[in-house]
């Protein structure tokens, strides 16, 4: 894992030294910084799945049938995620659109206004608990069936 992890520190480091004389010319030098960005993002995926290989390792399961189990739930899960995503949308426009009408109706510093503006808010947070608790089934369900998914799995090869 420390091998991996310097393996990307050097690589940023690196791309660092090359973007240096850049700066020091105050040049602004946008693919510099997108290549960066670019070598980071890898850098990034390449300890994720070296982490995720290393603790299916540990569990004793077969890297390709976790990887496998760990697909399933991200398909399983995106669609209870997008709807929340959206039922909480709905009620921060309408915290948005409540907090509005309170600065329409109270002037600014009022106490009517803080007090409107209190009840907009808990009416919101009411609002977003009820996006949770209307995904919060699926969503254990899914975790459900990728603990299941897993345990099904066979060893990893030995070579």
């Amino acid at each position: 894992m420390r091998s991996m992890a310097a393996y990307c520190f050097i690589l940023v480091f690196l791309a660092f030294v090359v973007c240096v004389p850049t700066v020091w010319a105050l040049e602004p030098n946008p693919q510099c910084v997108k290549d960066v960005q670019d070598e980071f993002a890898q850098c990034k995926a390449n300890c994720k799945e070296k982490f995720l290989a290393e603790k299916d390792l540990c569990r004793k399961v077969s890297h390709d049938c976790a990887d496998n189990c760990r697909s399933i739930h991200s398909a399983c899960v995106e669609h209870p995620l997008d709807a929340f995503d959206n039922c909480k949308d709905s009620c921060n426009d309408t915290l948005k659109d409540a907090k509005e009408d309170c600065r329409h109706q109270f002037g600014e510093g009022t106490v009517e206004r803080h007090q409107c503006i209190d009840v907009a808010q808990m009416v919101v947070f009411q609002c977003r608990d009820n996006c949770r608790e209307g995904v919060s089934g699926t969503l254990k369900q899914c975790n459900k069936d990728l603990r299941s998914c897993l345990k099904a799995c066979p060893p990893p090869a030995t070579h």
